[in-house]
């Protein structure tokens, strides 16, 4: 009997170290570098994705804390910025937080679900100079080099947009960026005309495995997803997989999965060594 309940807390103890270990501690401020012929200026592009309406210390304040260290030229928001029940308001305050960038949003299922409510948050993100686009696309110029962004509102686990109606939306050949919350329509990524696609969604797999960050689960990817966070080539177009902030449900806590401030440097490619 003494056995079993040595072996028992032994388990426990073992658990809640693995547990301890793994659990969040800190914010990952990630970098990838992309270089393009198409680029004649440096910009760093910031994305914040799925906040799930959570705040990162007081009034956010580790998460532009950690902004304004790297200095971006644009932020990007891909969606889940909102919930039905989290405190909104305070994600509209990071954003104002934040106004001395270029900031971009587009929706996602979460947002989505807001419904009316998200009509009201749209006009104050307007108002307060945060560029929405819902299935729309803007011209914008950061430090000189001119980049088109095309923003998608999230339509559910299946595409509800086709090729012909995104290649609408483009109005011109400088670098295209795609703003598409869910990083699973592969297929359909690779049959449209932009250079970039930053998305999030996945959460980087909720768990990941220790060392190799395989997670191990994302909606519409099941176990073991492939598409939760990096850079992935898709037929010549780049992918941007954001593992964000959150998780999207209070009982399903990450492992070994910090939430992640990303950071993408566009670039020349008479730079590239």
């Amino acid at each position: 009997m003494r056995t079993i309940i040595l072996v028992s807390v032994a388990m426990i103890l073992l658990l809640a170290l693995i547990v301890f270990l793994g659990w969040p501690h800190k914010i990952d401020a990630t970098r990838k570098k992309i270089y393009s012929p198409l680029i004649s200026k440096r910009v760093r592009i910031c994305v914040i994705s799925d906040l799930h309406s959570q705040s990162f210390g007081k009034d956010n304040e580790r998460i532009i804390r950690m902004v304004n260290k790297h200095k971006p030229d644009l932020i990007v928001f891909p969606g889940d910025i909102f919930t039905p029940r989290g405190d909104n308001e305070s994600m509209l305050a990071l954003m104002h937080a934040l106004r001395q960038y270029p900031r971009v949003y587009i929706s996602g299922n979460h947002d989505q679900v807001l419904k009316e409510k998200l009509q009201e948050y749209v006009i104050a993100m307007r108002s307060d100079g945060v560029q929405v686009l819902l299935d729309d696309s803007e011209v914008m110029n950061i430090n000189g080099q001119l980049l088109e962004i095309i923003g998608l509102t999230d339509g559910g686990p299946k595409m509800d947009k086709t090729v012909e109606e995104v290649d609408s939306l483009c109005m011109t050949s400088y670098y295209r960026i795609l703003l598409s919350h869910r990083p699973h329509h592969i297929a359909f990524y690779e049959q449209l005309p932009v250079n970039l696609i930053i998305s999030g969604h996945a959460h980087g797999g909720q768990w990941a495995i220790p060392f190799i960050r395989q997670g191990l689960y994302a909606p519409q990817q099941g176990l073991f997803p492939r598409y939760t966070h990096g850079i992935k080539n898709l037929d010549g177009r780049l992918l941007y997989i954001s593992r964000g902030f959150a998780t999207g449900n209070k009982f399903f806590v990450r492992l070994y999965n910090n939430p992640e401030l990303g950071f993408i440097d566009l670039l020349p490619i008479n730079e590239k060594r």
